[in-house]
This record gives C-alpha cells, sequence and structure tokens, in this order.
C-alpha cells in the first residue's frame, strides 16, 4: 500500500500541489491536492463496523470524471455538481484519483 502511495505521489509531483481542504466534521476530513487527488479520512477507528457516507461538496475534480481509490481499487464517478460521495468503512481511509492516474 505504501508503494503505491509513493508512486501516485511522484507520478503527480504532489509536493508542487496546493492543499486545499473541502470538509471538516469532528469524524470526518477531506482535502484535495490540486485536481489530481481527494483524500477523506476519519477517526471512527477501525473497530466500526459500520459504513458512513459523507458528499464531499465542490471537489476540484471535473464534474462526472471517473475517479478511483487507488487503496482498493474502486472507482466512481463525481456528481454533476462536483461532489463526491463518499463512503468510509472500519476507520480506513481513501484516496481518489483520476482513473487513468491508477
Amino acid at each position: 500500500m505504501i508503494q503505491k502511495i509513493n508512486q501516485i505521489r511522484d507520478n503527480i509531483k504532489i509536493e508542487q500541489l496546493n492543499q486545499i481542504e473541502l470538509e471538516v466534521e469532528d469524524t470526518f476530513y477531506a482535502y484535495a491536492r490540486g485536481n489530481q487527488m481527494l483524500v477523506a479520512l476519519t477517526n471512527v477507528g477501525d473497530w466500526s463496523k459500520q459504513t458512513y457516507h459523507y458528499k464531499v461538496q465542490n471537489s476540484t475534480f471535473e464534474a462526472n470524471a471517473r475517479i478511483c481509490d487507488i487503496l482498493n481499487g474502486e472507482c466512481t464517478n463525481v456528481n454533476a455538481d462536483r461532489s463526491v460521495d463518499v463512503y468510509l468503512a472500519g476507520g480506513y481511509p481513501i484516496i481518489f484519483v483520476k482513473e487513468d492516474m491508477i
């Protein structure tokens, strides 16, 4: 997993992209790196068996873009209003990038 994350970081030159805070809640945090990456985190812990749904408004991805989680390979589409539906299970994060980056 770390190798995959580092490979994506190198490919998109993450250090050159602005970090943009998108959503902050008590148990959820989402940020973007430019228009290349969206990271969603939670602090509910891995003991939680529940799946949590969050809608991240105003993502930096284009409307209807195909994005994939680099950690589990699952893909989804950005909504027409540029929001992204995020489903976090077991306390695990999601790191979305454009499908062609995988």
